[in-house]
């Protein structure tokens, strides 16, 4: 199994390093490898977090205020979003 990130995704955690580097130097790079910490932790037990809204899961991160959400599909676990808390998923906004 191996994990994938979406372009959205991937677009998140940018723009999360960004703003993080902006407020103190340094502190973007500390979010992103928080975060690709956590995204370890999700890999060695992906069906340890709640399912959201079948077959997402979420991830809450405390020390930044962020949810990481994905699916487990069968040869991999795809990171769907890695948003704000006070920001809803783009893919569950209707």
């Amino acid at each position: 199994m191996k994990y994938i990130f979406s372009k959205l995704a991937l677009a998140e955690l940018e723009d999360g390093r960004i703003y993080y580097n902006l407020e103190k130097e340094g502190l973007g790079e500390k979010f992103k490898s928080f975060i690709q910490n956590e995204v370890d932790m999700i890999f060695k037990s992906p069906y340890l977090y709640p399912v959201m809204i079948e077959p997402v899961h979420r991830k809450v991160i405390n020390k930044f205020p962020y949810n990481i959400f994905y699916r487990v599909d069968e040869n991999a676990v795809v990171i769907l979003s890695i948003s704000h808390q006070r920001k809803k998923p783009v893919y569950l906004q209707a």
